[in-house]
């Protein structure tokens, strides 16, 4: 499909996915504005391409141009059932607040996280996305992908053994059969014994792919600047509903805006920033005061469990929040609605294992091992796990039903309407008890070390403002209990208390920022959003809004460095750009030197644009020879930081062609000894790519 018409699709389903929320906001008798539908219209655009997509990776049937047919076909039907819904629209309209918030958060977004991180190649999460996409944008579109080229030149097994060593150290790629993250036996990898599978669900690079396809591989990233904007405005919508002052908002914003974590996954190719938007949109269902919005609570849950393996954590929270809404809104559709979620958990479930067995299993398993390891051993199959959550989300649903029942009895009625009467005092015993289990936990667990900013409790209180947590928690402790007991404070109020847990028992430290304190990321709007509820008039507390403001003069020295240096790039975009775009002379392989990392940024990058890869194996002079057999021209690949001569390895008339000066930069862990954990600079090192020609014709 030609780009102009991808475009062209893309605007026409935003556009449509704009007007069918339009017509939703409607039917709940919202305000309807221009900008909040356009908001919405995005986010659910996205919503629809990741189901869309999961469906036809589900049956190995995915192409950019159909999953963007198909979302456009899906964007009509929700717009015709709204509009029959719905039957008239009201009066849309520009809100000059809501204006002049989205402007500055647009102006604000492009400034601080328009700049992306480069290429970052296999071994580490977003690399591994980074290639998939690619391997997407060139039409490589099978689940299961395939080095089966190379079986033509390997007639030697030990030359065959060579090669499948190297591509098992392409860490990200597993070989079909795998069963541990970093290790593939000899039974491995298909009938070749080099088939595998990408890191991770492929949602989430099916979006990278389709903004590469769009506008070009080094602009994909560019997604994440409109996630960030999404993000933003979904944050401002849930402060409008607690009608939190205009000041405060502005100053909530700026620390989400600022906090070194979130610009830094804004400008990754990692998930985070997409999930922070799904739980954004959850929070903004469930804290909304027209109670049919909750009745949609189902569909970010449907979104994140086809996008991320980690839905499972947050199960019992949508679950307990759905409860909560039954307990509001009296009605069988929200029981419907509740109950909903956990089917569309489990497909999510079973496509993750059907698309990723191994990077499932692993994800699902090694946090369950920590709370019981003996059990949970057994469960190292993709039979025994699928089976094991097929009967726990079962259990989960009759569990549901059941209590959904016991609200209908009158004894039960009256000991939930007691427990009403006296919410404020049951919040102030439960966060006292959470507040003394944290500090007792993370004292075993950390040895009591919780000025250490890696302690993931510390972490999430230094980028939502510093100083959120001990205010959080004082603020409910001593804050009059009619202040904390309204109806969407309840929700907000469970959703952070969850969220304390997940912290303390999930992921209670955290190895080193930015990479693995990216897993917050989707949760720091809570802990903000709650603060600024909770003092949401600042009576006699006017210190707290400064001591935010000065959070955020602190956070901008941090995002001043990631806009000066890239971070997590071994290669620019404009070099791996260029690369893609050389037209190479016909019946080619292409010889990378396999003792760098250039085997790890450019194998995969290649092979995805239809190249014929081998890894270099220390003599030059014999692989000539041995592909020569084969092909008419060999290109060969070397990596290294200064000048390279290649008659030193080899007697062969390869031509020098050309060479690629670039600067891979990478955090280092450098800065987690400061208090703030945050790095205070980039590691940088320059290196160069050669390439060389060896045309048998010239012999």
């Amino acid at each position: 499909m030609p780009n102009s018409l991808l475009i062209t699709i893309f605007i026409i389903s935003i556009l449509g996915s704009a007007f069918a929320f339009a017509f939703i906001f409607s039917k709940f008798n919202e305000n309807i504005s221009v900008i909040k539908s356009l908001v919405f219209g995005v986010v659910g655009y996205f919503f629809i391409y990741i189901l869309t997509s999961a469906a036809l990776f589900t049956f190995d049937y995915f192409s950019i141009s159909k999953a963007v047919v198909f979302s456009l076909a899906t964007v009509l039907v929700i717009l015709s059932i709204s509009v029959i819904a719905s039957k008239k629209l009201k009066k849309i309209r520009f809100e000059k607040k809501e204006l002049i918030t989205v402007l500055v958060i647009v102006l604000f977004s492009f400034l601080i996280t328009g700049s992306k991180f480069g290429f970052f190649g296999m071994g580490q999460d977003q690399g591994v996305y980074q290639t998939k996409a690619i391997e997407l944008i060139y039409e490589n579109n099978s689940n299961v992908l395939n080095f089966d080229y190379a079986l033509k030149a390997l007639n030697e097994p030990s030359d065959y053994k060579y090669f499948r060593d190297k591509v098992k150290l392409l860490q990200g790629y597993y070989l079909v059969g795998q069963t541990e993250p970093f290790y593939a036996d000899d039974n491995a990898g298909g009938e070749t014994g080099l088939e595998g599978i990408y890191h991770g669900l492929p949602t989430w690079p099916a979006i990278l792919a389709l903004f590469g396809r769009m506008f070009g591989v080094s602009h994909m990233q560019d997604c994440q600047t409109v996630f960030f904007i999404c993000f933003l405005m979904l944050t401002f919508y849930i402060l409008e509903n607690f009608r939190i002052k205009i000041l405060y908002e502005a100053i909530a914003l700026s620390i989400l805006g600022t906090t070194p974590l979130m610009v830094w996954v804004s400008k990754s190719a990692l998930t985070e920033m997409f999930l922070a938007v799904i739980m954004a949109f959850f929070v903004y269902l469930l804290c909304n005061e027209k109670r049919d919005a909750a009745l949609f609570l189902w569909v970010p849950v449907a979104v994140f469990s086809f996008y991320h393996v980690s839905a499972y954590t947050l199960m019992p929270l949508f679950v307990i929040c759905g409860l909560l809404n039954e307990l509001r809104d009296k009605r069988k559709r929200a029981v419907f609605a509740t109950l909903l979620m956990l089917p569309v958990y489990l497909a999510g479930f079973l496509f993750s294992i059907r698309m990723a067995s191994l990077y499932t299993i692993h994800n699902y398993l090694q946090p369950l091992r920590r709370l019981s390891k003996n059990v949970l051993d057994k469960l190292s199959g993709d039979n025994e796990l699928t089976l094991a959550v097929i009967i726990a989300v079962s259990a989960c649903f009759l569990s549901v039903l059941i209590i959904s029942l016991l609200f209908k009895i009158s004894a039960i009625k009256k000991l939930i309407e007691k427990a009403k009467s006296n919410r404020g005092l049951i919040i102030k015993i439960v966060s006292l008890i959470v507040t003394v289990l944290a500090i007792f936990i993370c004292g075993k667990i950390l040895n009591g070390n919780f000025s250490d900013p890696r302690t993931n409790l510390t972490a999430v209180s230094l980028a939502t403002g510093i100083i959120s947590v001990p205010l959080i928690f004082a603020g409910l402790v001593f804050i009059r209990r009619d202040r904390i007991i309204g109806t969407p404070m309840i929700y907000i109020y469970v959703t952070f208390m969850y969220m304390m847990i997940w912290t303390v028992f999930l992921r209670p430290k955290i190895s080193h920022f930015y990479y693995y304190g990216r897993y917050d990321v989707p949760f720091l709007m809570i802990f903000v959003v709650f603060l600024f509820v909770l003092y949401r008039d600042f009576e006699k507390t006017e210190w707290i809004p400064a001591v935010c403001v000065s959070s955020v003069i602190l956070y901008l020295n941090y995002d001043v460095v990631m806009i000066k240096t890239p971070d997590d790039t071994k290669l620019p975009w404009d070099v791996v750009e260029a690369e893609l775009k050389q037209e190479r002379l016909p019946n080619s392989a292409v010889i990378l030197e396999a003792d760098t990392e250039t085997l790890l940024e450019w194998m995969l990058i290649l092979k995805a644009s239809g190249e014929e890869v081998y890894p270099y194996d220390g003599d030059l002079n014999t692989q000539s020879d041995i592909l020569s057999q084969y092909y008419d021209n060999v290109y060969f690949f070397y990596e290294d930081n200064g000048d390279f001569d290649i008659t030193a390895i080899t007697e062969k008339d390869y031509k020098p062609l050309y060479y690629y000066s670039f600067v891979h930069s990478e955090d280092m862990v450098n800065g987690t000894k400061t208090w703030i954990g945050y790095p205070e600079y980039f590691y940088n090192e320059t290196y160069y790519t050669y390439i060389y020609l060896y045309s048998v014709d010239d012999i």
